[in-house]
């Protein structure tokens, strides 16, 4: 039995849903599977049926939790150890080269890196400045990368990078049952869903500003937003200042979003860069026709240029616009299922075995880039 320390935070979605479905999910007759959370409370979670062992270090942030960490590490011994974030990866690497050398430490790329390494003066040095610096992605084993355009970007933002690299796309969906996915889009009403942080990357204004110019058309079009984050303020004031609050509706946080997306016509991402876009998997999963922006980097890759969804240029409500008549025109159950078997490329189980292959591949030491 090989053993597996998965650190993560279990509140939140995207990196924190992909760690959770590995944990939950992972072979257990191969891998004990260990989930240290850093900050998240114990007592948030007690009455959870969560599937996996979960220790809770319960630091008042992670650059505090250190010590506990690499104690916790010392007292479980893992094989392979599985991080995504940079700050948990130095705690790692000194338990690796102080405690454990044969601790295999494997860090997976969730975001577009080079967007993580301008901005703030904060951003640039702790991605961009010190992993120049410290060199901590060659200290380690492996890195994993979400999408190929993840793994490209990573690539030239760290191009003499020894430690190799690899791609597995994230554990997103299930199978579902095709002959109740398609749904007409009813003219009268047509319903907009968009599923993200509500934070100025994700450029939710721009499907505000869609919303407005589909009703001076004479369409009834409403949004819904499912996400909580520091521009919610902004983007009501914005729906407000617009006329249309009434048509857009602030929903917060669902730990269901399926069941949420499949309620709506059309799904709608206008990011301004998206390191996979497994909101778009969801949907396309229940049956709801997608439209995204052409970003870097993941959206073209799960759409494969527009054969399963509809990409838009960046910042083009307009182009938004354009693509829910399009679909409204085009929506067909042909076009549904062709989405669907797309979004069966991203399904649970092949995430899972691919990882379990990875995972037995470094520790039998045959793995490359």
């Amino acid at each position: 039995m090989k053993k597996i320390a998965i650190i993560s935070e279990l509140s939140g979605g995207g990196v924190e849903q992909v760690n959770r479905l590995l944990a939950s999910n992972l072979d257990r007759n191969t891998f004990d599977i260990e989930f240290i959370s850093l900050v998240t409370s114990q007592e948030k979670w007690k009455d959870k049926n969560l599937k996996f062992k979960c220790v809770f270090l319960q630091a008042k942030s992670k650059k505090y939790a250190g010590i506990h960490l690499i104690r916790e590490l010392k007292r479980y011994m893992p094989d392979i150890i599985c991080t995504s974030c940079l700050v948990e990866t130095y705690f790692c690497i000194y338990y690796k080269y102080f405690v454990n050398r044969e601790a295999k430490i494997v860090y997976t790329e969730h975001a577009v890196f080079s967007k993580t390494m301008s901005g703030s003066i904060k951003n640039v040095l702790l991605n961009n400045w010190l992993p120049h610096l410290l060199r901590p992605f060659d200290l380690i084993d492996e890195v994993i990368c979400v999408s190929d355009g993840v793994k490209k970007d990573f690539m030239d933002c760290f191009p003499n990078l020894k430690t190799p690299c690899t791609r597995i796309y994230n554990p997103a969906v299930q199978s579902q049952k095709t002959d109740e996915l398609y749904k007409p889009i009813h003219r009268e009403h047509i319903k907009l869903v968009t599923v993200g942080r509500l934070e100025p990357v994700k450029c939710q204004h721009d499907i505000i500003t869609a919303v407005k110019e589909l009703r001076k058309r004479g369409l009834n079009a409403t949004l819904s937003l499912y996400g909580v984050g520091s521009d919610q303020k902004c983007l009501m004031d914005y729906a407000q200042e617009n006329g249309i609050e009434k048509s857009v509706v602030f929903k917060g946080f669902s730990d269901k979003i399926q069941d949420e997306i499949k309620k709506y016509d059309i799904f709608v991402l206008a990011s301004s860069w998206e390191a996979f876009g497994m909101v778009l998997v969801e949907a396309m999963n229940v049956g709801v026709p997608v439209i995204s922006t052409d970003c870097p980097v993941g959206p073209a890759e799960i759409l494969k240029g527009g054969q399963y969804g509809k990409l838009v240029h960046i910042h083009k409500p307009g182009e938004i616009a354009d693509a829910v008549l399009q679909i409204i025109e085009c929506h067909s159950s042909e076009r549904v299922l062709e989405a669907y078997r797309r979004s069966e490329d991203f399904t649970i189980e092949k995430a899972v075995k691919s990882y379990e292959a990875f995972y037995v591949e470094i520790l039998e030491g045959k793995t490359n880039d």
